[in-house]
């Protein structure tokens, strides 16, 4: 019997919605330092920093599945997030987690995953061709900080977004 390795047929996009300076980036960024613990023998295949902006593409080990993970945090920057998912979905990114900035967003009166689904078609991710073979699961970065405070009563906003990566990486199945 031998051990062979299969690239994932996965094609998952999780982005992260939120108004601007809501902790998307910080969310992300924690994200891909969670990864990088949990697979300390990931492949770094490609990792950009553009400012306090970052680009990076890494190869996990899932089980018996390697998987090609996208990370970006060009959310307010369209296009810079636009370009990013082109090349991410053109490599053939199983995952990708990203954020983008959406107008109004404060005005939503709970701002859950099912109440941003309709606005996706208003976003980059949602008017970008290629993504069209992703499953896109939307968070919204409100409400993930609010379940984290809901959780643990005393959090501190470093807490806060290491809560939030956590639920984001587990939603991914990483």
């Amino acid at each position: 019997m031998t051990n062979s390795v299969k690239v994932s047929k996965r094609k998952e996009i999780y982005p992260l919605f939120g108004g601007t300076n809501s902790g998307k980036t910080t969310t992300i960024k924690e994200i891909y330092r969670i990864l990088s613990i949990k697979y300390p023998n990931c492949i770094l295949r490609k990792s950009k920093k553009y400012g306090y902006d970052m680009k990076i593409e890494m190869k996990i080990k899932v089980g018996t599945e390697d998987v090609l993970v996208g990370i970006t945090t060009f959310g307010d920057a369209k296009p810079g997030l636009r370009n990013t998912l082109n090349a991410f979905a053109s490599k053939g990114c199983n995952i990708i987690f990203c954020a983008e900035s959406i107008k109004n967003f404060a005005q939503l009166p709970n701002s859950s995953a099912q109440n941003i689904n309709h606005l996706i078609k208003n976003t980059v991710i949602g008017q970008l061709p290629i993504l069209k073979q992703y499953k896109i699961y939307p968070l919204s970065v409100l409400y993930l900080q609010n379940k984290a405070k809901a959780i643990k009563k005393k959090i501190t906003q470093a807490e806060i977004n290491y809560e939030v990566a956590k639920i984001i990486i587990n939603q991914a199945g990483l």
